[in-house]
């Protein structure tokens, strides 16, 4: 029975040793959402933002790989007309032709504007905290218990 246990406890910790790493990445992705973040808070409060329309739907790639990557029109604050193709898509398209989306541009450089996507602004990189703190706590606890069971082992 005793080298049963015993055998159990090797293989946790074994488990165990394999899962403590995660805390080494945590950084890694907190690093990622605050660098994100930062980017994110620039874009939004520095661009000017205006009302667009998408008005295309450009296929890229093919078979499961296809995405369909947006054309938008939108006028900047001295009325000029832009057209924008987008060159991130996907499949279903988020943005349907003909609906109405907020863009932001650079003032000296109105041609170069994107559709305000909050998804890729705020929800991803709050996704990558989340992950590291998953993965701190994860890591951690592993590494925890792991001293826990190699001091039953030794007493």
């Amino acid at each position: 029975m005793g080298s049963i246990l015993s055998a159990g406890i090797f293989m946790i910790k074994f488990i165990l040793k394999r899962f403590a790493p995660l805390r080494l990445i945590a950084p890694v992705f907190a690093v990622v959402c605050v660098v994100w973040l930062s980017i994110s808070g620039v874009l939004c409060h520095s661009y000017v933002r205006v009302n667009g329309r998408v008005v295309d739907q450009v296929p890229k790639g093919s078979g499961d790989n296809m995405c369909y990557c947006p054309v938008t029109v939108y006028r900047d604050v001295t009325g000029v007309e832009h057209t924008v193709h987008s060159s991130f898509g996907s499949n279903p398209p988020r943005f349907p032709v003909g609906s109405a989306v907020s863009v932001l541009y650079q003032p000296q450089n109105p041609d170069d504007g994107m559709i305000e996507d909050h998804l890729m602004l705020w929800t991803v990189p709050l996704i990558f905290f989340g992950l590291s703190i998953i993965f701190s706590l994860v890591g951690m606890g592993a590494e925890r218990l792991s001293r826990k069971l190699g001091n039953l082992t030794t007493s």
